[in-house]
């Protein structure tokens, strides 16, 4: 498991040594920052249910300015912590260890924005569409910025909260990935990604 790009491209994460923590394929990570490109660069991004740590540390190396990390598991928590330390991007990053529902409701209560929210939830999560449905979720996204999710069920308009865009979907074998826009202009994006 290796950072893609950026300044630690190449850099060598450690990896989990359980099935209960599945890191996003490079195959993934490749379409998520290939459709974000320079869009990346000074963002806040939150990444939900982060395990490794894998796609907030790639944010961090392609220019993000800040990561939030939540996860409730203690041992994705430690891993978290040797690969933040490893990489040196500790200053850049703030870890929470809690359910991310919790976390949400208390951003939204306290005003707290992203401007990119990653969520790889683990197979067996079975609040996806409370999680894609949470007008919470919505608030604490400043608009024109993007919620991007891997996912098993399939997600269509009925599951996902009504002013979300689902702009880009994409399929690789059992894995998908949604991308879904908060509407709003944005100046100069920088996407790389056709809308």
């Amino acid at each position: 498991m290796r950072i893609s790009g950026g300044d630690k491209k190449g850099a060598k994460l450690k990896s989990p040594k359980t099935r209960d923590i599945r890191p996003t394929t490079s195959i993934v990570k490749e379409y998520i920052f290939g459709f974000l490109g320079e869009f990346i660069r000074g963002k806040r991004v939150l990444d939900l249910f982060s395990g490794t740590g894998n796609l907030g540390i790639e944010a961090i190396s392609r220019g993000a300015a800040s990561v939030s990390f939540v996860d409730i598991s203690q041992q994705s928590v430690n891993l978290l912590k040797e690969n933040l330390k490893k990489i040196g991007f500790e200053n850049k990053s703030k870890i929470y260890k809690t359910d991310i529902f919790n976390f949400i409701s208390r951003a939204y209560r306290n005003n707290i924005k992203f401007d990119i929210v990653f969520s790889d939830p683990p197979f067996k999560f079975n609040k996806l569409y409370k999680l894609c449905k949470s007008e919470k979720l919505y608030g604490i996204i400043e608009n024109g910025n993007y919620f991007i999710i891997q996912h098993y069920p399939e997600i269509t308009e009925e599951h996902y909260y009504s002013e979300f865009a689902l702009i880009k979907f994409r399929s690789f074998g059992g894995n998908k990935i949604s991308i879904f826009k908060k509407e709003g202009k944005i100046e100069d994006s920088g996407l790389s990604g056709d809308i």
